[in-house]
């Protein structure tokens, strides 16, 4: 809508977001013409990670050379953070302006959660924008990276510090992927779900408790894992879905990503997103017990389970109070001015701390001291056992 008076012209427009998350059965089965019918007769660039491309290569591109009428690329792509950079963007757009990709053409992420950001990135840019299909392979890709509208790379030290808001055609979840997951990917994704069950999903919190065991032992490709896999999504999609452009800074989401980014990049990644996760939500788990805030009961299963996981809750090499409490000044800059840390309340539901002050030196390093003698007991077969 454009309206003018004598002294202005005034537009008013906003684009609707639409775009589905559809869990298909062997995607890339030669008698599946999911994918193809999606991509139709559009030239088509495909971004796959390099670990993906040595397990699934040679299928895929046996799919691609069957179905696709027109001009594609398959561009194998490291796949980790330090890859996650202007460098690989200009890289990727590059390769896509040399394959003649037009506005009506089509970019393909398969990966796991870096491929995706980058993928959405570069198309956000190309050509001022073309569409893109999300082909997640990974848990945390299915039920995170695959959900929501926001892309990116990693700049100057800070992760995700360059990014766009830029929604998929659509995102295919194929869980075939998980059978060749490796077991500490399979781990880091826990961290994910259990992000929505602790603040916002008792349910799904109960779910994962009663049956992580067999979650694990069968990667999540059972009825109960479909099932945990899909509250998460639609757990993640409906607290997004009223603020897919961050207008209000105080977002439920954020839970476990407070902390987590010095923990990345204090570690040099070594410690995976999703790891370092669960290590954010320990934390929170601890400070909102100290300020009175958590049960003790509430307090105890939420470090436990992310202990009988096989998820750390403390980490000697990156829980230093005084760098970390300085790491907080970068997310009050990120989020409008305010802390807005996310603690559970109770299971299934979370509180806001907005204060930074409230989070001194002092009651990071108790909650550090805490955490550390909690996960040597539970080592040594000491509690909860």
């Amino acid at each position: 809508m454009v309206l003018q008076t004598s002294e202005k012209v005034a537009v008013k427009e906003s684009d609707s977001i639409e775009y589905e998350v559809i869990r298909v059965h062997k995607l890339f089965d030669l008698d599946n013409s999911t994918l193809a019918d999606y991509i139709a007769d559009r030239k088509c660039f495909v971004v796959i990670s390099d670990k993906v491309y040595n397990l699934y290569g040679e299928k895929i591109a046996g799919y691609l050379e069957k179905y696709l009428r027109c001009q594609y690329v398959l561009f194998p792509l490291e796949d980790n953070e330090n890859n996650k950079n202007f460098e690989t963007i200009q890289n990727i757009l590059y390769e896509a302006k040399k394959l003649g990709l037009g506005r009506k053409d089509i970019m393909i992420g398969i990966g796991g959660g870096i491929i995706l950001d980058m993928v959405g990135f570069a198309a956000s840019m190309y050509r001022r924008r073309i569409n893109y299909i999300r082909i997640p392979t990974t848990l945390i890709g299915y039920i995170d990276a695959g959900v929501g509208i926001k892309t990116g790379i990693n700049f100057d030290g800070a992760k995700n510090f360059i990014g766009a808001f830029y929604p998929p055609e659509i995102c295919l979840n194929d869980y075939a992927f998980l059978q060749t997951l490796p077991i500490d990917e399979l781990k880091s994704g826990f961290s994910e779900i259990l992000k929505m069950a602790i603040v916002v999903d008792r349910h799904l919190f109960d779910l994962v408790e009663t049956n992580y065991k067999i979650l694990l032992e069968e990667q999540f490709r059972n009825e109960i894992g479909y099932k945990v896999m899909h509250m998460s999504i639609y757990d993640m999609v409906q607290q997004l879905s009223t603020n897919f452009h961050e207008k209000d800074l105080m977002r439920l989401v954020d839970f476990g990503h407070t902390f987590s980014p010095f923990i990345e990049e204090y570690s040099a990644y070594r410690i995976s997103h999703g790891h370092a996760v669960g290590l954010d939500i320990a934390i929170s788990t601890e400070i909102a017990f100290l300020m009175k805030l958590l049960d003790k009961e509430s307090h105890d299963r939420i470090l436990k389970i992310f202990l009988d996981v096989g998820l750390d809750i403390y980490n000697r090499e990156t829980f230093e109070p005084d760098k970390i409490a300085q790491s907080l000044k970068k997310i009050v800059l990120h989020r409008g001015g305010n802390i807005n840390l996310v603690l559970p309340k109770e299971l299934g539901e979370g509180i806001f701390v907005k204060n930074l002050e409230e989070i001194s030196v002092d009651l990071l390093r108790e909650a550090f001291v805490r955490l550390e003698a909690v996960q040597e007991k539970y080592k040594d077969g000491e509690i909860w056992v």
